[in-house]
């Protein structure tokens, strides 16, 4: 089970014509052509599946991945599986802005004394405890090994590079220390970042202007549902719970000098600098 001979790799492919497999669907399947478009994510595995996702969700979990996609030792087939993360478990900066005025500090919406082990944006040490275990479960349950099959990609964030190593870790053999290389590309994250920014490489795509930038925003924030059932912005009964969702919240880290969230459950909106704006960012830092 190995990748197909002439394989092409990710830069490769993102950089490709139209014509190209990766770009205009071809041999390679969804989940191939989705992983070499994985914008805003911070760790890109390329190991070994080609079926549909529809096709994995019905199969045994707990199986190996050969044994759950059909491979037998002398098929000669070979597939290829992108998983796509993102960082780590990590600890927030202070600053909090965009929610009410005179209250910029994440400590305003809070009780809780915000001591972090860690520097601002740094994966925490239970973070890197959660990776270890992820990677772990993806070599025991999954079957998913260190081999010259895989194939690591970060962008160049600390926490990033962290998260990289760490799962490669809990994917090594008990009590050994991982030795795998780690590719370092950001415009595999996102086309307006360079491969290697201390040697100012040129980048896929040019900055958008930020009037475009603000108004494919809005839309999206137009379009998009909130998670966990809130819904779309403005829809019937969002309100009612968006200010459940504040409160919940409310209810873990306690009432600041800013007041109560429930208070603040304005619609979010986007200014013209681009920011998001209302209690959303609490939910999120």
């Amino acid at each position: 089970m190995e990748l197909e001979e002439g394989h092409p790799g990710i830069r490769d492919s993102l950089s490709a014509p139209a014509s190209h497999p990766a770009w205009s669907g071809g041999s390679w399947s969804w989940p191939q052509l989705l992983g070499r478009l994985a914008a805003a994510s911070a760790l890109l595995m390329v190991v070994l599946v080609g079926t549909s996702r529809q096709d994995l969700d019905s199969l045994d979990r707990s199986a190996s991945v050969k044994d759950r996609i059909g491979l037998s030792e002398d098929s000669g087939d070979s597939v290829t599986q992108v998983l796509v993360m993102r960082h780590c478990l990590r600890a927030t900066g202070n600053d909090l802005g965009h929610v009410k005025k005179g209250f910029d500090k994440a400590s305003d919406y809070s009780n809780v004394a915000l001591n972090w082990p860690v520097p601002a944006n740094i994966c925490t040490p239970q973070g890197l405890e959660v990776l270890v275990h992820t990677g772990a479960t993806l070599r025991d349950r999954f079957g998913v090994a260190v081999s010259p099959n895989l194939t690591v990609t970060s962008d160049w964030v600390d926490r990033d590079a962290r998260t990289s190593l760490y799962v490669l870790t809990g994917m090594s053999a008990s009590g050994e220390v991982a030795q795998h290389p780690i590719r370092f590309d950001a415009s595999v994250f996102s086309a307006t970042e360079s491969q290697a920014p201390l040697r100012k490489s040129k980048t896929f795509c040019e900055e958008q202007p930020m009037r475009d930038n603000v108004a494919q925003m809005r839309e999206n924030l137009k379009r998009w549902p909130m998670p966990n059932g809130v819904g779309l912005v403005g829809s019937e009964g969002w309100k009612e719970r968006y200010t459940n969702a504040l409160a919940k919240m409310q209810s873990i880290i306690g009432t600041g000098a800013a007041g109560n969230l429930t208070d603040l459950n304005y619609e979010p909106f986007i200014d013209d600098d681009g920011n998001i704006n209302g209690a959303v960012n609490v939910l999120k830092q």
